[in-house]
């Protein structure tokens, strides 16, 4: 009998290409599933000083504050 192993997706952030009138950019949850990828909004708009380009990633201190929410939003993209 074969085992049946599962990977858990791994989650990345991305920012919308387009800038608001406030000069931000909105942060989006892109998951590969079942080859696809899966994209949602966050509804988080950042400011360049929030996001870090070199790891394209929201910066520390920014990131403590929303990982809950984007925890949450995960978990609702892979149940829906």
């Amino acid at each position: 009998m074969s085992k049946i192993m599962t990977k858990t997706p791994k989650a990345r952030l991305v920012l919308l290409n387009s800038i608001n009138s406030k000069g931000q950019r909105c942060v989006y949850i892109q998951i590969p599933f079942s080859g696809n990828v899966l994209r949602k909004s966050t509804d988080i708009w950042v400011s360049p000083k929030e996001w870090d380009d070199k790891t394209e990633s929201i910066t520390s201190s920014f990131w403590a504050h929303l990982q809950s929410s984007v925890f949450k939003l995960s978990k609702d993209l892979i149940d829906s």
